[in-house]
C-alpha cells in the first residue's frame, strides 16, 4: 500500500496500484482511470497514515507573507538586522521596502562617533515623497524625503539637499553619506557630490533604536535595497563609488550573501491545529529547510493527538558539524519516543532503557539522512538511516534527564544538547512502513533535498 500517487518515483515495475481512502480500496490503472474495489480489508486500513507531517518548503511557501528576514552583520560586530513585512527579489540579492509596511530592526552594539559614513546601494521608481530610508537616534543621523529634497539628521537643523530629477527612474544608485560633525557632511550618488540647499530642515522622532524603512509608524520608504554599510570613518575619494577598504567598517548588511527568513511557526499539513512554535529558527538559502545553530534553536510541537504504539516517525537532516557529542533531533516524554547522539551512538527511548544504535562512519559527511524510527514498543524498535536497517548494540541507554512536555525537535527541554544543523522534513506515522516505502521515501527525499 502506498499513502498518495506521489509516494511513487518510478512506476516502471509497478503492476498493480493500490490506494485506501475513507475505508474504500480503489485500484488505479495504466491509464490512471481508477476502479472501486470496495470496502478495504481491515489490515489494510489506516496503513501507515500520517498523523503529522511538518513539510518545510511548504511551510516556507504558505507563510511567505508573513515571514521575518534576517540579516546577519557582515562586518563581524553582530549588529544583526530582522525584517518585517518585507520579500526578496527574483534573483535575492535585494529586499523589496514597500512604501506602507516594511522596515527593519537592529541594535547597534557600540556607539557611533564622527567622522561617520553610511554607504548604501538602492533603486526606486516611485516617488517618496514624505519618507525615511533610516534613523539612528543616538548619532542623530538619517536619510530621507520630504517633498523634493533629502534630510538627514534627526533632532536638529541641517542644509537639506535637491532630490535629482532621475533619482526616480528605476535604475540602482550608489548612495554615500559622509558626516565630518553632525552638520557638517556631505552627499553622492553615484560618485558624484550633490550640492546643498541653503535652507535647513531636519527630522525628528521618539524611537529609541535604529531603523530601515520608517519612523515610528509612518513614512515608510519604498525602494529595493541591495547594500548597506556603517563606517566609522570618512571614504576617500577612490572609494566613492566602490570600496573594498573594511576599515573601522561598523556594520554591513549585502543582500545577496546573507538574507535568511525566519521560521516562527511550522504548519502541521495533515492537522491545522498541530502546529510547532519555533525559537531561533531560520530557513536555508533554498528556503526547502530550517537551519539549527546548535546553541539555541528548538521546536516545539503541540500536538491534539497522543502518539500510541505502533509508531513510525521520519525525518530528513544533515548534519553541519565535523562531529557532535550530544545532541537530541526530537524526544517526547509521553511516548517515550526520541532519537538523538550520545558520544558515538543514537539513543532512541526515553525513560526506558532500550538498545543503542552505532553511529554509522559517514553519518557526519555533510550529506542528506533520511532516518526512519520504528516503535512497536517501548523496548522494541528499528532504525533506518538512507532506507538501510542498522544493527543495534547490546548496551543500552535512554534519555534521562531533561525530559518534559511538549513534543520537542532540536534539544531536551533543560536547555542543552542542542541539534546543529538542518532538517527538511518530519512525519509521524500510527503504523509500522514497509522496507520497500522506506526505500522510496528516501529515494524521493534524495530528489528533493540533495
Amino acid at each position: 500500500m502506498i499513502d498518495t500517487i506521489e509516494e511513487i518515483d518510478d512506476t516502471s515495475n509497478i503492476d498493480e496500484i493500490y490506494v485506501i481512502y475513507k475505508d474504500y480500496q480503489f485500484k488505479i490503472e495504466e491509464d490512471l482511470t481508477v476502479d472501486i474495489i470496495g470496502i478495504a480489508p481491515s489490515n489494510l486500513k489506516n496503513s501507515a497514515t500520517k498523523m503529522v507531517s511538518y513539510d518545510i518548503k511548504n511551510n516556507h511557501e504558505t507563510n511567505l507573507q508573513s515571514n521575518k528576514i534576517f540579516l546577519y552583520d557582515l562586518s563581524g560586530n553582530g549588529n544583526n538586522a530582522t525584517l518585517y513585512n518585507t520579500t526578496l527579489i527574483d534573483n535575492n540579492d535585494g529586499v523589496i521596502l514597500d512604501g506602507t509596511s516594511s522596515y527593519a530592526n537592529f541594535q547597534l552594539q557600540q556607539e557611533l562617533t564622527f567622522p561617520l559614513t553610511y554607504e548604501f546601494d538602492l533603486q526606486t521608481s516611485v516617488p517618496n515623497t514624505r519618507s525615511i530610508l533610516f534613523t539612528e537616534p543616538k548619532s542623530k543621523t538619517a536619510f530621507g524625503i520630504w517633498d523634493g529634497y533629502f534630510n538627514v539628521t534627526l533632532s536638529t537643523d541641517s542644509q537639506t539637499i535637491t532630490v535629482p530629477d532621475d533619482f526616480y527612474d528605476g535604475t540602482k544608485k550608489h548612495i554615500v553619506l559622509e558626516f565630518t560633525s553632525l552638520t557638517d557632511f556631505e552627499l553622492y550618488i553615484d560618485g558624484t557630490k550633490l550640492s546643498k540647499n541653503s535652507s535647513l530642515d531636519g527630522w525628528y522622532t521618539y524611537d529609541e533604536n535604529p531603523c530601515i524603512g520608517k519612523r515610528r509608524t509612518e513614512a515608510y520608504f519604498n525602494a529595493t535595497l541591495y547594500t548597506f554599510k556603517i563606517y566609522n570613518r570618512l571614504l576617500e575619494q577612490s572609494e566613492l563609488v566602490s570600496t573594498q577598504n573594511r576599515t573601522n567598517l561598523v556594520l554591513e548588511y549585502d543582500i545577496k550573501n546573507n538574507p535568511k527568513y525566519i521560521c516562527e511557526k511550522l504548519n502541521d499539513v495533515i492537522n491545522s491545529d498541530n502546529t510547532a512554535s519555533c525559537y531561533d529558527i531560520i530557513y536555508n538559502n533554498e528556503n526547502n529547510g530550517i537551519i539549527f545553530n546548535g546553541k539555541s534553536s528548538y521546536i516545539e510541537l503541540d500536538s491534539q493527538q497522543e502518539l500510541t504504539y505502533p509508531i513510525t516517525i521520519e525525518f530528513d537532516i544533515k548534519y553541519t558539524t565535523a562531529k557532535d557529542k550530544r545532541s537530541v533531533i526530537f524526544i517526547d516524554k509521553n511516548s517515550h519516543t526520541g532519537f538523538g547522539i550520545y558520544d558515538d551512538y543514537f539513543i532512541c527511548a526515553v525513560h526506558e532503557q532500550n538498545k543503542t544504535v552505532p553511529i554509522p562512519d559517514d553519518f557526519y559527511d555533510g550529506t542528506l539522512k533520511h532516518i526512519v524510527i520504528e516503535y512497536f514498543s517501548k523496548t522494541e524498535f528499528e532504525l533506518y538511516i538512507n532506507g538501510t536497517k542498522l544493527e543495534k548494540n547490546s548496551s543500552v541507554d535512554c534519555w534521562a534527564y531533561g525530559i518534559g512536555e511538549p513534543f520537542r525537535i532540536g534539544s531536551r527541554i533543560s536547555g542543552d544538547c542542542f541539534f546543529n544543523g538542518e532538517l527538511y522534513e518530519l512525519n509521524i506515522y500510527n503504523s509500522i512502513l514497509t522496507e520497500s516505502q522506506i526505500r522510496r521515501k528516501y529515494n524521493k527525499a534524495v530528489s528533493l533535498y540533495e
